[in-house]
């Protein structure tokens, strides 16, 4: 039974607390948020729970052994780096970090102190990802020539993080895991219209081994949600749509033949 504290009960941490305090693999001692109004609806839901305004309260907590963060990003650095010095794990919502600087001594603090530190690419874990991971694995498609990924909706618009650091982030994650590698180049524009230095849209491309392409379109400003991916293998291709629950991959089996070579 692991303990964990959830720092930051906004958007997505109820999500984490109610996940968390299922009294059966891991269980929430305390709470800690900012605004009163959380703290007053948290302490409604989960009586016997300790709600706090100040982060570092579940730092002391001994008892505790792993916090989740759920908090704005700007304040992620300094929270898990807190957190990794009071020799707590943590599992932090993503982006890490607003910088790879901050992302990469968060990294080495861990590791250092035999700490667990797990951004929350919850991505990684949805079924239908795991089932494209082993078609990918057992070369039923062959191998990869490219990859198109589209994620957009109407919202939510941030102000901390632009839709690349929010959005593209699940995507890159996917495509890192089903590759096996991180990419070796990248190219990307972005487009803002609402809040200055915030793109609101981003197309990316990324390169990774074997010549494999990865082309990523993100946006808050689209009026459909869209969560769409196309594999196109050497044998079969693939889509993959998580909106989409009672169909979600769809295999095609078509390829393109070399006329050169028959």
């Amino acid at each position: 039974m692991v303990t964990i504290g959830v720092i930051g009960v906004g958007r997505w941490g109820p999500n984490l607390l109610r996940n968390f305090h299922n009294h059966r693999t891991s269980t929430v001692a305390m709470v800690a948020d900012r605004d009163p109004r959380r703290r007053s609806q948290i302490a409604d839901l989960y009586p016997e729970v300790p709600v706090v305004a100040d982060a570092e309260a579940i730092l002391h907590v001994e008892a505790i052994d792993a916090v989740a963060i759920a908090t704005p990003t700007s304040t992620h650095f300094a929270l898990v780096k807190q957190a990794l010095l009071a020799d707590k794990h943590v599992m932090v919502e993503k982006p890490l970090t607003d910088n790879v600087a901050e992302a990469e001594e968060l990294g080495d603090i861990a590791k250092d102190r035999g700490l667990v530190l797990l951004v929350g690419h919850v991505f990684l874990y949805n079924p239908a990802v795991e089932q494209v991971k082993r078609y990918l694995a057992s070369d039923v498609l062959g191998s990869p020539y490219y990859i198109s990924m589209v994620r957009t909706n109407l919202g939510p618009i941030r102000t901390d993080v632009n839709a690349s650091w929010d959005l593209a982030s699940h995507d890159i994650s996917m495509a890192n895991y089903w590759l096996g590698s991180a990419p070796t180049a990248v190219s990307a524009i972005g487009g803002t219209w609402i809040n200055e230095g915030i793109p609101d849209a981003v197309f990316a491309t990324l390169h990774y081994p074997g010549g494999v392409l990865v082309s990523i379109e993100v946006s808050w400003l689209n009026p459909r949600k869209v969560r769409d991916v196309t594999i196109v293998a050497q044998n079969k291709m693939l889509t993959l749509d998580d909106t989409n629950p009672s169909e979600p991959i769809r295999i095609y089996d078509k390829h393109v033949v070399d006329e050169r070579v028959r």
